[in-house]
């Protein structure tokens, strides 16, 4: 692991489906948000082929021959063309129910997780066997000064010290398949890393919080928002409970709209009660006039 990527858990046995679901979520929010240029594949060769000839009806086999060795010269010059590099790659960790998926730049992990972890207020997820999200913008080796010197680089750009407003933060310190660092030898060099001054640890409504993921004998770095609201960043929960909101909101509109119709046929009942009622009204009134007649 080399690269900024993300780290995913999942459900043991589909890691494979995992990966092939968020190829195509990823790929899919990435076109929105880092569009790629087509490069254009119209080419004129040296060979002056595309220019118009100055004997059209001309087409003589030594003609023929310059056709055919231009072709096979761009066919050969395509072949020494360097391939498209993919924006997402899955680098086998050799641990069940963890994945991880790098990302080329200028693609942003915590970036393209928080698109698609706000998107499940409205629609549901995209994968099935995905749990939890957790990106890594920066990956160095798992010892403590190449951490804390990548943690450093991380958080420059979101802890701005020059600025009034101060925030609470928390770090989260999940390490897998590593003996040689602990939380209590690497929390405190890294609360120390948090420029400025005046920020305070929240452990409960944190605004910040600090994702160092220690695996084996990486470690990715990256500060998120949204932490505990999106369910510590778990796509299964966070959509579930979103779910669970838009069935509550609807069945509230089907109730609303049900107690709007049974309003309205009030009314009706009351206006039908009036059109039959006026009728015999009318017919009271004639019968003691006839009977004062008498």
């Amino acid at each position: 692991i080399t690269s900024p990527g993300v780290f995913v858990t999942c459900v043991r046995g589909k890691e494979k489906q995992s990966v092939s679901e968020l190829y195509d979520v990823f790929e899919a929010i990435a076109a929105d948000l880092w569009p790629e240029t087509t490069e254009s594949t119209t080419e004129v060769s040296d060979s002056g082929e595309n220019e118009p000839d100055a004997n059209v009806n001309a087409n003589t086999d030594a003609d023929v021959e310059l056709n055919i060795e231009a072709e096979i010269a761009r066919e050969l010059q395509a072949l020494k063309r360097p391939r498209k590099e993919k924006r997402f790659s899955n680098v086998h960790t050799e641990t069940p129910c963890l994945l991880f998926i790098a990302c080329r730049p200028p693609i942003s992990p915590t970036q393209l997780c928080h698109a698609y972890l706000s998107s499940l207020s409205s629609q549901p997820p995209r994968t099935r066997y995905v749990n939890r999200l957790i990106p890594a913008e920066g990956v160095c080796a798992a010892n403590i000064p190449e951490i804390v010197a990548l943690a450093r680089r991380v958080m420059k750009g979101t802890f701005d010290a020059g600025r009034a407003y101060k925030v609470c933060f928390k770090i989260e310190l999940p390490i897998i398949n590593n003996t040689k660092l602990s939380r209590e030898t690497l929390i405190p060099p890294l609360a120390a890393c948090v420029p400025g001054e005046g920020h305070s640890v929240s452990l409960s409504h944190p605004e910040r919080v600090i994702l160092v993921q220690v695996f084996k004998a990486w470690c990715g770095v990256s500060v998120v928002s949204e932490w505990e609201a999106w369910r510590r960043w778990n796509v299964m929960l966070l959509g579930e409970e979103r779910r669970l909101e838009r069935e509550k909101e609807e069945k509230g509109r089907e109730e609303e709209m049900e107690r709007e119709r049974e309003k309205m046929q009030a009314v009706w009942d009351e206006d039908e009660d009036e059109e039959v009622r006026e009728p015999v009204f009318k017919e009271e009134l004639q019968t003691i006039d006839e009977s004062e007649g008498e």
